[in-house]
């Protein structure tokens, strides 16, 4: 009876549920990276030894690598808080024309993969762009350091600019209406007294994971920095795949990993042990304090100016498609490239088998992300957060590694590229999933256990029903990541395995500008088409 007993609380009482989680957390992301870590400190014959760690820091162009990491995250992440917080406190402030529109090329912007990025900015900013070649001087966003820094500006303003304007539209009603009665347009005393008590956790995080972004950043520094400007993340890559020396990629990703640890740990504080703690309590309305007209016309010219420095790279990249940047003619010669099935980009595969990767991959991971998160939803909520927030301390080429170093020989390189997309799109997938499941009233379930519903009949009949926009808003989040991924999957792929992420990296490769941007034009149109229906219900509007 005791035995029947402990198998009914194993299998039915949540145990086995718990050991089923932490397999599969353990043999994705544990076991990898224990794996891709552990050549930092185990030479060739199994003898543990701290010397790869001494001899990369003893390199100079390691140490080099490490001040400039350091030093781009942080001027990166300054100017993107910085610019993020003027908007959102302007939108706040002032009522905008076209703010509906702002916030969504925001939130396109900030799901863009890395190569539209890289793309429109060399197309806008570089030796033949189309700023630099009427004013040169433009080229210095085009390529080397203040590239680099600008392109990862570009990207996290959305970030920031949502953070703290989320914060900002809820401050409760009380505070609004004494601020707006005495303010008499003294913006700087609303900025003080109201504005940073209630946004300063959302600069404080923002700030945090912009950094960890920039941090990790690989397509960028990769394609605009070049060698000179080489991040910790580069050189994880050339180590590894190019010199062929993983105990210093180990070792560089341990360093790495360090730096992420402590960034995350501060991080999960704030959400999860310090949650409560805000300056003002939130509520449902937006400060309308008194503001000369003057005032109200350098808020718009100003946002309008940030709106043009999002949206710039987006259209001059489907311009390009069409001309040729080298004679400044018209020309279809990129999409003829892209459309033709049995055209053999330079690096050796078909357009064909390119689309057919992408689109494979992208089903694979959504298929499966859903499944990881179902399972994780309703059978650990008690880890999401920390887990969500744990995984931004694992860089994609360091959890890259670790697959490879882990399953290279047991499980096919197709399937480790769809474990790397699924990873890098759960922890967005966990909280999309769990806001779903947490709106279900729970009348449902207990109409359900009345009726003894459960397994894959409850799962299927009742709960995935109910969850259908948290569902459908998974899986196309989970498609655009899959579709844009780029880290991960530049440092997986074989020939065979190219997508249309890694085509316009191999155009640019030989300067081929115009099917460089056809590509990109038809990855940014695969994005926008997944995204704009989910923007529209209201969905994911908010990056949080």
């Amino acid at each position: 009876m005791r035995v029947k007993h402990w198998i009914k609380n194993v299998f039915y009482g949540g145990v086995f549920q718990h050991i089923i989680i932490l397999s599969i957390l353990t043999l994705m992301i544990y076991l990898p990276v224990i794996y891709g870590l552990k050549d930092a400190f185990i030479d060739d014959h199994g003898v543990p030894t701290l010397r790869y760690l001494v001899e990369v820091l003893g390199k100079p162009n390691i140490r080099h690598s490490i001040y400039f990491t350091f030093t781009q995250a942080s001027i990166s992440t300054l100017l993107s808080v910085a610019i993020g917080f003027l908007v959102a406190v302007m939108m706040t402030l002032t009522s905008i024309p076209g703010e509906r529109i702002i916030r969504t090329i925001s939130f396109l912007v900030f799901m863009a993969p890395p190569m539209i990025v890289v793309t429109g900015f060399t197309l806008l900013y570089g030796r033949y762009g189309f700023l630099t070649s009427r004013i040169p001087g433009f080229i210095v966003f085009g390529e080397g350091f203040w590239a680099i820094i600008t392109a990862h500006t570009y990207y996290n303003i959305p970030l920031a600019m949502n953070f703290i304007y989320t914060s900002l539209t809820g401050i409760q009603r009380q505070y609004v209406d004494v601020l707006t009665l005495f303010s008499r347009g003294r913006i700087l005393g609303v900025i003080r007294r109201v504005i940073l008590p209630a946004s300063y956790r959302s600069i404080i995080s923002s700030s945090i994971i912009i950094f960890i972004y920039c941090f990790t950043s690989f397509a960028i520094p990769l394609s605009l920095g070049g060698i000179r400007y080489s991040t910790l993340e580069v050189y994880i890559y050339r180590y590894y795949k190019l010199s062929f020396n993983t105990h210093f990629a180990a070792a560089i990703a341990f360093i790495q990993f360090l730096v992420l640890f402590v960034l995350v740990a501060i991080l999960v504080y704030m959400n999860i042990f310090a949650g409560g703690k805000t300056g003002i309590p939130v509520g449902r309305f937006r400060i309308k304090p008194v503001i000369s007209r003057g005032k109200h016309l350098l808020f718009m010219v100003s946002t309008y100016i940030v709106f043009i420095y999002l949206i710039a790279p987006l259209l001059v990249i489907p311009y390009y498609s069409f001309i040729d940047p080298y004679r400044g003619v018209f020309s279809v010669e990129g999409y003829l490239k892209m459309f033709n099935p049995n055209y053999v980009i330079p690096v050796g595969v078909s357009v064909s088998r390119i689309y057919i990767n992408t689109i494979y991959f992208a089903f694979m991971t959504a298929i499966l992300t859903l499944t990881l998160s179902t399972i994780l939803v309703l059978y650990g909520s008690e880890i999401i957060d920390p887990l969500y927030l744990g995984l931004l301390a694992i860089s994609p080429l360091t959890l890259s590694m670790g697959l490879l170093r882990t399953y290279s020989y047991t499980l096919p390189l197709p399937l480790l590229i769809i474990f790397a997309h699924t990873i890098v799109a759960l922890p967005i997938a966990l909280r999309i999933l769990r806001s779903g499941y947490n709106r279900i009233q729970r009348i449902y379930f207990d109409i359900v256990k009345l009726f003894g519903e459960k397994g894959l009949p409850f799962l299927f009949r009742v709960l995935y029903p109910l969850m259908k926009p948290a569902i459908i808003t998974l899986i196309v989040f989970s498609l655009v990541i899959s579709i844009g991924e780029f880290s991960a999957t530049y440092f997986l792929s074989s020939t065979d395995t190219l997508t249309l992420s890694l085509s316009i990296y191999a155009f640019r490769g030989v300067r081929d500008w115009q099917a460089s941007a056809s590509a990109a034009t038809i990855l940014l149109l695969f994005t926008t088409t997944l995204l704009l229906p989910i923007i529209k219900r209201g969905e994911g509007v908010e990056i949080r």
